[in-house]
C-alpha cells in the first residue's frame, strides 16, 4: 500500500505578531524593575551640599558614595556623612532627605570651621614661636583642618623627641573664635637621686653627669650620663629609673649604681738565660678614697730595676683642672754600646726623675684640651770597659781617644 511523504514546513509570523511579542516582553522587564524599585524604596534624584563656603563643592561630592538613580539607604547616607566629618574642614555634618514628584532629593549640611587667623604658643622653650610655625602645615589665612593640625601636633612632637626631649609633650589646644593656642609642656628634672655608691663620694658621681637639676629633660644627655659613668671604670653597673614629682610636670631621676673593684694588686716573675732571674710587683687604684684620684705604685727587679710612684686627679672639665705627680728610678745593667753596628763596650745607666702634669678643657662640653708635663730626670751612665785608645775626658758620659775622636753615652729621650 503506497502511502504519500509529507513535508515540514515553517509557518511564517507576521511582523505584527513578532512586534506585540517584544513589546510584552519589555513591559514585562519594566515592571519587574518597578516592582524592584519600590520595594528598594523612593530613588534619588538629585544630590546637593549645603553650607559650604572655603572648600569647594567637588571636593566633597568627590567622598559621596550615594548616586543618583540609586535607591535611597540611610545606612549609606549616614556613612556619608561621616566620611564628610573625616575630611576635618568642618564642625558638623548632617543630611537631609526631601520627597519629590520623581523621587527624592539628598541634600549634604555642613557647617565649617573657622579660617585661622592667628596660632599662638604657649610653654615652649626650646624652640621659638617662628620656629613651631615653620614646621606646621597650618598658616593664618587657611581654614582650619582638624586632621591637618593633628599632623602638625605630631611633627611638633617628633621634633623634640629626635633632640631627645622625649617627656614633652602637647597638653591642650584652645580654639576661641580664629585664634588657635598650643599649649605644650616641657617637663624639668626636679632632683636627681644618686644610691648605692659606697665608696665613691656623691660628688664624685655628679661631676660625670651631663643632666642637672632644674633643667629639661633630655634622654640624649641622659644616655650620654649613663656611658660616661659606665666608661669611668669605678662602676660595674649603672640604671637609671623614674619618679613622679609633687609638680606633674617635673620628674625625679633616680640613678643606681654597681661599685666594682677598682684596685688591682700585680706580680710578676721572669726568667732569662743571661738575666737570670727577676720579677715585680704593682699596685693601682683608679678611685683612692672614692674621689676618683689615681694611685700606682711599684717596683720590678732584675737586669733592668724600676721602682715607680704616681698620683692623680685625671677628671679635667672647663672648671676643673687635671694634675698628676709622681716619681721614678731605673737601674739598667750590662747594656751595649754600639758604633756603625759593631759592639763596643758595656755600661750601666742609672735614671732618676721626678713629673709634675696639669691639664684642662676648654670649655665644659668642648672636645679639646690642654696637658702640660713637667718631667725632670738626671741620667747616669757608668762604662764598665771603655774601648781600646780610648779615655775618660772631662765630661760624664764622653770618652775620646788620642786622636780626639769622641764617643758618648746618652740617653735617647
Amino acid at each position: 500500500m503506497f502511502s504519500p511523504a509529507y513535508a515540514a514546513e515553517e509557518t511564517p509570523v507576521s511582523p505584527d505578531i513578532q512586534e506585540t511579542t517584544t513589546s510584552a516582553n519589555e513591559t514585562e522587564m519594566l515592571q519587574e524593575e518597578q516592582k524592584i524599585l519600590e520595594l528598594a524604596g523612593p530613588v534619588i534624584q538629585e544630590v546637593t551640599v549645603q553650607g559650604n563656603v572655603e572648600v569647594v563643592t567637588e571636593h566633597i561630592m568627590g567622598i559621596i558614595t550615594s548616586k543618583v538613580g540609586e535607591p535611597v539607604d540611610e545606612e549609606k547616607l549616614r556613612k556619608d556623612a561621616e566620611a564628610i566629618f573625616e575630611l576635618g574642614f568642618f564642625v558638623a555634618t548632617d543630611y537631609k532627605v526631601t520627597d519629590n514628584a520623581e523621587g527624592v532629593v539628598v541634600q549634604f549640611i555642613v557647617q565649617e570651621n573657622p579660617v585661622v587667623s592667628t596660632i599662638n604658643f604657649e610653654g615652649n622653650t626650646v624652640y621659638s614661636n617662628e620656629k613651631l610655625e615653620e614646621m606646621i602645615f597650618t598658616k593664618p589665612g587657611m581654614i582650619f583642618n582638624r586632621t591637618f593640625f593633628r599632623n602638625d601636633l605630631q611633627r611638633i612632637k617628633e621634633k623634640y623627641q629626635s633632640d631627645g626631649y622625649v617627656m614633652a609633650s602637647v597638653a591642650d589646644v584652645r580654639i576661641e573664635g580664629t585664634e588657635i593656642t598650643v599649649v605644650i609642656v616641657e617637663p624639668k628634672i626636679s632632683q636627681i637621686v644618686i644610691q648605692g655608691n659606697k665608696i665613691t663620694k656623691t660628688h664624685v658621681v655628679q661631676r660625670y653627669l651631663k643632666i642637672k637639676e632644674g633643667e629639661l629633660f633630655n634622654s640624649n644627655k641622659l644616655r650620654l650620663s649613663l656611658s660616661r659613668l659606665q666608661g669611668v671604670g669605678f662602676f660595674s653597673d649603672v640604671n637609671v629609673n623614674f619618679e613622679p614629682d609633687e609638680d606633674p610636670n617635673n620628674v625625679i631621676v633616680v640613678l643606681t649604681v654597681e661599685e666594682g673593684r677598682t684596685g688591682k694588686l700585680g706580680f710578676s716573675i721572669a726568667y732569662g738565660t743571661q738575666s737570670g732571674f727577676g720579677g715585680g710587683l704593682s699596685y693601682e687604684n683608679s678611685n683612692i678614697g672614692g674621689r676618683g684620684m689615681k694611685l700606682s705604685v711599684g717596683f720590678d727587679l732584675g737586669s733592668r730595676k724600676e721602682y715607680w710612684l704616681s698620683y692623680e686627679q685625671p677628671y679635667m672639665s672647663g672648671k676643673v683642672t687635671a694634675w698628676k705627680l709622681g716619681g721614678y728610678k731605673r737601674s739598667w745593667t750590662d747594656l751595649w754600646y754600639y758604633i756603625d753596628g759593631e759592639k763596643k763596650f758595656e755600661y750601666d745607666r742609672d735614671k732618676t726623675g721626678a713629673f709634675f702634669g696639669l691639664g684642662r678643657k676648654f670649655k665644659d662640653d668642648s672636645l679639646y684640651n690642654w696637658y702640660l708635663l713637667f718631667d725632670w730626670h738626671e741620667v747616669t751612665n757608668d762604662p764598665n770597659n771603655p774601648p781600646a785608645g780610648y779615655e775618660k775626658s772631662n765630661w760624664a758620659n764622653q770618652f775620646r781617644d788620642k786622636s780626639g775622636r769622641a764617643m758618648s753615652v746618652l740617653e735617647d729621650l
